[in-house]
């Protein structure tokens, strides 16, 4: 079994804010939440630690309760991942490689978790419980990557710290989670105006000029007013967001 100690997310986990596990939607208690993902990140710290040197039972429960509390945190995932396939657990750990995949990691890990799941293979063989060396020989050829790293595992950030780095992928986390989150109000939006258009089309309109029309334009002002300031807060809560990491 490979110490995994050299995995940059043990001594970078304390500075990772999750911004990408925060509804940004939440608009309003955004800063109140905050404190919890940080606290999640010292408990994963630890839980790194206690993983590089080879506490992997009391790895284990720091893991599962952070993966737990933040579904979509993929480096929860990852390590789990590990910690399971040491402990020969090796059915729990296909399930948090694939869980890993499944929230968006870099190209890197994505690629190390398919890799870890093809050292597993399939059927009664990878089943928990299997012995300590397939479990040891699968952990080897899945070891961690840098997530920050260059997609052919160089530094793609060489005039950055490590601290920086981190920093730097915190912020795109943040604007893509901004960005997800505005793509569906845009859709939420069209939806409504569209169910505005279909309901104004069985009653036409008459203006005093007599001019007719098939939608009513109130209730469309309306819902543009809303949607608009509901993106603009989205996006204004994310920059101020990054504006304050440090």
């Amino acid at each position: 079994m490979k110490r995994l100690d050299h995995f940059p997310l043990a001594r970078l986990a304390k500075l990772l804010i999750l911004p990408c596990l925060i509804n940004l939607s939440a608009a309003p208690v955004l800063l109140l939440v905050v404190p919890a993902p940080a606290l999640a990140a010292q408990d994963f710290s630890k839980a790194c630690e206690l993983y590089s040197a080879r506490k992997y039972s009391e790895a284990r429960p720091l893991l599962e309760d952070t993966v737990k509390k933040y579904p979509a945190f993929w480096p929860g995932h990852y390590y789990l991942g590990h910690t399971y396939l040491a402990l020969g657990q090796n059915s729990q750990a296909r399930a948090e490689y694939e869980t890993c995949q499944h929230c968006h990691p870099t190209a890197e890990v994505y690629a190390a978790c398919q890799k870890a799941l093809g050292g597993l293979g399939a059927g009664p063989g990878s089943a928990g419980g299997s012995s300590g060396g397939s479990a040891g020989g699968a952990a080897a050829s899945a070891a961690p990557v840098d997530p920050l790293a260059g997609a052919d595992g160089s530094d793609a950030s060489k005039n950055l710290s490590p601290q920086e780095r981190a920093l730097e992928e915190n912020k795109k986390w943040v604007r893509k989670a901004a960005e997800d989150e505005v793509a569906r109000l845009r859709v939420e939006k069209q939806e409504a105006i569209d169910n505005c258009n279909a309901s104004a089309n069985r009653r036409f309109r008459r203006l005093s000029d007599g001019t007719r029309y098939l939608s009513d334009p109130v209730e469309l002002e309306r819902l543009n007013t809303e949607y608009d300031a509901r993106i603009k807060k989205v996006k204004e809560d994310a920059d101020k967001k990054i504006q304050g990491m440090h």
